[in-house]
């Protein structure tokens, strides 16, 4: 059980066939990926457009440094 597939010699049309079909479907998966990087680089362009310059374009959630009103030299 070594052989899966029945022997079949390849002649010289089924490799020019083989070759077509192989350069079309890398045509055809090249210019999706040519789309999807478009797409997504459209989309973060458009992002930062939006927002002002200098401003950041989502508040933040929480705060991150927060001045106290007694300082730790203070409570010495």
């Amino acid at each position: 059980m070594t052989d899966h597939f029945p022997p079949h010699d390849t002649t010289r049309e089924d490799l020019l066939i083989q070759t077509k079909w192989a350069r079309r479907l890398a045509v055809v998966y090249g210019a999706a990926l040519l789309v999807l990087v478009a797409f997504v680089a459209a989309s973060r362009m458009l992002a930062e457009s939006k927002a002002a310059p200098g401003v950041a374009s989502d508040p933040t959630p929480y705060v991150a440094e927060r001045a106290s009103a007694t300082t730790p030299r203070q409570r010495n």
